[in-house]
């Protein structure tokens, strides 16, 4: 198991620099890329032909996955905006039963909630 999680922490950051790389200039040609990570993982001429191949196998898939995104992504925002209005309307109309004191103890009591929420996905 131990074995397992070097040998990913190590290709993660061997590889690493070819996606910050990427996001810095996404404009450079495919080629290149490929090139330049075959030459920084000192790659024979089968693994970088193997390589190109699973990368292009798996282009097509990707690419309608990469097309379908931008309209989700949109509604997703649209849903946290409406969900965010939803919340502070109700906060508003929990504030107005509640003591000054209570409505204190109330948003702390929420805080606490929202940071064991965090810790526990960080769990996971």
């Amino acid at each position: 198991m131990k074995a397992l999680k070097f040998t990913l922490v190590i290709t993660a950051l061997a590889v690493a620099p070819f996606f910050a790389r990427a996001q810095e200039k996404p404009n450079r040609p495919h080629k290149e890329q490929h090139q330049n990570m075959v030459k920084a993982l000192n790659l024979n001429k089968k693994q970088a032909n193997q390589l190109k191949v699973i990368h292009e196998s798996y282009k097509a898939e990707k690419k309608v996955i990469q097309n379908k995104m931008p309209p989700i992504k949109k509604e997703l925002k649209s849903l946290k905006s409406k969900k965010k209005a939803l919340k502070k309307a109700e906060m508003k109309e929990i504030e107005t039963i509640l003591t000054r004191e209570q409505f204190v103890q109330f948003q702390e009591m929420m805080q606490r909630k929202k940071e064991h929420r965090k810790k526990k996905h960080k769990k996971d």
